[in-house]
């Protein structure tokens, strides 16, 4: 029962800090045609430059 009620509380606060850290995301940066829409080659790109791909 204890090994259930962990996994509820670690999942719950996984989630929680999943759900801050998406609205953090300045996702304008990443538009650069600014036509709304993110393509996946814009995103690659962004995160290419920003250091998180290789």
């Amino acid at each position: 029962m204890r090994k259930l009620i962990s996994l509820v509380l670690a999942l719950g606060l996984f989630s929680a800090s999943s759900a801050f850290a998406y609205d953090k995301i300045e996702w304008s940066k990443m538009d650069k045609n600014k036509d709304g829409y993110i393509s996946p080659q814009e995103m690659k790109d962004h995160y290419k430059k920003e250091g998180v791909y290789k």
